[in-house]
């Protein structure tokens, strides 16, 4: 089969099953929960990386790659909200509660986006209707601890791409300097390691937030679809926020505002890269994507996921205490998330 035609039917499959899944109204409420989550999520990963460099370089780098990505208005946000939230509580009482305010603020964007990634993946949600209070304390507690420690890896994934770029730096400056001035080498690598390190987090989101996961085979090309998106687009972003009216209609909230235009923007592509990934896991072998025989395999997998949670819920609430994973149908799709391990959730 040819791989360029594979590929086509695999990118045109996505984008109905992106308009089928509402994957905009996904976006909306990712960048909603995202506003109240900014700060928290940015107070973590100036602790990571300052671990290595010191906070006031974490917080200068940064702001300057916020900059970069995104434009001085939301660099200038990001910098406010850093400024802000460095004071520290006084107390006992007042840290304890300051982290878990923390905790709950910086984990709340991720499991909405793990919620949207299992709906966009037809992966059951697990009930629990009739569980005890402890039961459901340790779920909400280990969900909140699971993505919670996603947000170390994005910010070992910060450290590394400013070792990366002083590495980069170092070597333009010595290549400049034993060449007359030849600067092509930074030109090169510096896109490229920008590319990569958006494609390492896209594709570190999509392999470790789902309830369930999904191969790196069909991962990876999600991710890769989503940083090109996103990297071809980011410049299209920037200059749509920059000609529209919410400076002049906002006024004092207009930063606020363009984040989650900004945010919103970046979900959609985000979330056409899981589709991607998820037309490739479900398409049947010696199958083209979107072909009437996937179609069927991923409406199958569909109604399965629905039906599943509703005997679920069925179970719950006429046992309580039976194993979940005997009575819920599971989705049985080529290359679907691996079910064996149902204590992830």
């Amino acid at each position: 089969m040819n791989p360029l035609r594979y590929a086509w039917h695999a990118v045109l499959a996505a984008a109905v099953q992106w308009i089928d899944d509402q994957c905009a109204r996904l976006a909306a409420a990712l960048s909603y929960y995202t506003v109240f989550s900014l700060a928290p999520l940015l107070i973590i990963v100036v602790g990571v990386v300052g671990l290595v460099f010191g906070s006031g370089t974490a917080h200068t780098e940064l702001v300057e790659q916020v900059t970069d990505l995104a434009g001085p208005q939301l660099g200038g946000l990001v910098n406010s909200l850093l400024a802000a939230a460095g004071k520290p509580a006084e107390g006992i009482f007042a840290t304890v509660v300051a982290f878990i305010t923390l905790l709950v603020g910086a984990t709340g964007v991720l499991v909405e986006l793990r919620r949207s990634l299992d709906g966009v993946w037809c992966i059951p949600e697990q009930g629990q209707a009739q569980a005890s209070w402890l039961v459901k304390a340790w779920q909400l507690v280990r969900t909140r601890l699971l993505t919670f420690s996603m947000l170390f890896a994005i910010g070992f994934l910060m450290m590394v791409s400013l070792l990366l770029s002083a590495y980069l730096s170092a070597a333009d400056r010595w290549v400049s300097e034993h060449t007359g001035g030849w600067v092509a080498i930074a030109q090169v690598l510096n896109p490229l390691l920008s590319f990569a390190i958006i494609m390492a987090f896209f594709a570190g989101l999509m392999f470790g937030l789902p309830s369930r996961r999904f191969s790196w085979r069909h991962v990876l090309p999600g991710a890769f679809v989503s940083a090109a998106l996103f990297t071809l687009g980011k410049s299209l972003i920037g200059l749509y926020l920059g000609k529209a009216a919410a400076a002049s209609v906002y006024g004092a909230a207009s930063s606020v505002v363009v984040f989650m235009l900004w945010i919103y923007f970046s979900a959609m592509i985000f979330l056409y890269g899981a589709e991607v990934a998820w037309v490739l896991a479900s398409c049947p072998p010696g199958e083209l994507p979107g072909s009437p025989a996937h179609r069927a395999a991923m409406q199958r997998a569909r109604h399965l996921a629905i039906d599943a949670m509703e005997v679920q819920r069925e179970s719950d609430v006429a046992t309580g205490d039976r194993p979940r994973e005997a009575l819920a149908p599971q989705p049985d799709v080529p290359g679907a998330p691996s079910h064996e391990n149902p204590d992830r959730r």
